[in-house]
């Protein structure tokens, strides 16, 4: 939706503002209308389930055509940043926890640390299995 869009369907209205030296600018507000229809669109997202997408999924189907060697320390960088994300959505966290006005964000960041470490643990299988592969194809090659 654009904001006219959302204007046009009494969702919300706008205004001018002048501030001192400084350009006009416009400011918009939810109208009841535009409140009501925010409510529902909150309370039905809690129940709408989607598939997440994780851009490492369109390597992994097509991972045979690499070999394991050069996919390795590809996701032990991709490891190493992850664990980066972590300490910083930890953080964020921390930060939140002690933040009363701010309990909604801290529930998000719990909620984003948890996908990383999951993640993460995806990612350390990931590398032991190209790491088993690599094992057994070097003996493989060795016979």
């Amino acid at each position: 939706y654009t904001l006219r869009r959302l204007e046009e369907e009494g969702l919300v209205v706008k205004w001018t503002e002048v501030k001192g030296k400084r350009p006009q600018r416009y400011r918009y507000s939810l109208t009841p209308k535009g409140r009501e229809e925010a409510k529902r669109l909150i309370l039905k997202n809690i129940t709408q389930i989607q598939r997440p997408l994780f851009n490492l999924d369109i390597s992994l189907y097509f991972l045979n055509f690499v070999p394991s060697e050069e996919v390795l320390p590809l996701l032990r960088e991709r490891f190493k940043e992850l664990r980066k994300l972590r300490f910083l959505l930890r953080k964020q966290a921390e930060e939140l926890r002690g933040d009363s006005s701010r309990r909604r964000e801290a529930i998000i960041a719990a909620h984003n640390l948890r996908g990383v470490e999951a993640e993460i643990e995806f990612v350390k299988d990931l590398m032991e299995e190209f790491r088993e592969e690599a094992t057994e194809r070097e003996a493989h090659d060795r016979r």
